[in-house]
């Protein structure tokens, strides 16, 4: 298989640079956030009694995939069947639908954006509370694929909605990435409005260094 372009090769002019922007966002801290999160789910699913045995069965099999979707030397073209495989054998458990998210974020990395956009049009939101920070993740990865698609207009949408839920992780993330995507469209001030919301709103977030250099 052909080695996929690194980030670095693929600087070369202003439309390529926004969309290496949300691929190397896309597939490493968001893939890592959402692994901390579905793991401190797991853990606390694990200890009650009443889960059943075919959740805890999901949940083992989620887990085994994530390890290796955080390791240096993740096959990423293998851990899409891995994931596709834990989606279709638990589809009505929680670990069967965040495997839709890994097999998006894994489809991403090796360029398959079809595959990409079908397991993330698969994910469910996820309710209640534990629910918000995941939900708008996988809005953020939504809109990872529309810009593949060279659909800016929408991704912008959908990183507007992702940033609505309201946190210090996912919203300047999603912010920041709408203010990449109004530049790239050359919507200026609608870019100018998401990077003050990051600076005024989120200051001690990764993105607020940034969004600071980038504020005219």
């Amino acid at each position: 298989m052909a080695k996929v372009k690194t980030n670095e090769e693929l600087l070369e002019n202003a439309e390529l640079q926004t969309k290496s922007f949300f691929t190397k966002h896309s597939k490493t801290i968001i893939g890592t956030f959402i692994a901390v999160l579905v793991i401190g789910m797991g853990i606390a699913l694990w200890q009650l009694a009443w889960v059943k045995p075919f959740e805890r069965e999901a949940q083992v099999a989620l887990f085994k995939a994530q390890a290796a979707f955080e390791s240096q030397t993740a096959d990423y073209a293998a851990l899409l069947v891995e994931f596709e495989n834990v989606a279709a054998n638990y589809e009505s458990t929680p670990a069967g639908n965040e495997a839709h998210y890994y097999a998006a974020a894994c489809a991403l990395r090796t360029g398959d954006v079809e595959k990409a956009s079908q397991n993330i049009e698969a994910f469910d939101e996820v309710d209640g509370e534990m629910g918000v920070a995941i939900n708008a993740l996988a809005l953020v990865l939504k809109g990872d694929v529309a810009v593949e698609k060279q659909q800016l207009a929408e991704a912008a949408a959908l990183y507007e909605e992702a940033a609505e839920a309201v946190n210090g992780y996912s919203a300047p993330l999603a912010l920041m990435k709408a203010a990449r995507v109004y530049n790239a469209l050359g919507e200026v001030e609608k870019a100018q409005v998401a990077l003050k919301k990051i600076v005024e709103n989120y200051a001690s977030s990764a993105q607020a260094l940034e969004a600071q250099k980038m504020i005219r």
